[in-house]
């Protein structure tokens, strides 16, 4: 887990990494800081691997990474029903 002890003083994953910038946003990180009181710029350099994560910023990655399923699961919906709109344009086969 990103909170675990061995974590810290290291960047955070590449995945996690890329994960939280296709589904975060700078609004997400202005809301996270406002929450945690862990600086915006903080929280989009250990976003971006430009830092590393500590115990006390991790609070910050903690909260971000809730918004992203949030986000995620907000992109599913939109999609299944955009995908409905368009099935019903289509011609009958």
């Amino acid at each position: 887990m990103i909170n675990d002890s061995e974590n810290y003083g290291k960047p955070i994953s590449e995945e996690l990494s890329t994960y939280l910038k296709e589904y975060t946003d700078n609004n997400d990180r202005a809301n996270v800081a406002a929450k945690t009181g862990v600086s915006i710029s903080t929280i989009r350099d250990v976003t971006y691997r430009n830092n590393n994560l500590t115990e006390s910023n991790a609070v910050a990655i903690l909260e971000l990474m809730r918004i992203a399923v949030a986000n995620c699961t907000n992109k599913i919906k939109y999609s299944k029903q955009v995908k409905k709109v368009l099935e019903t344009q289509l011609p009958v086969a």
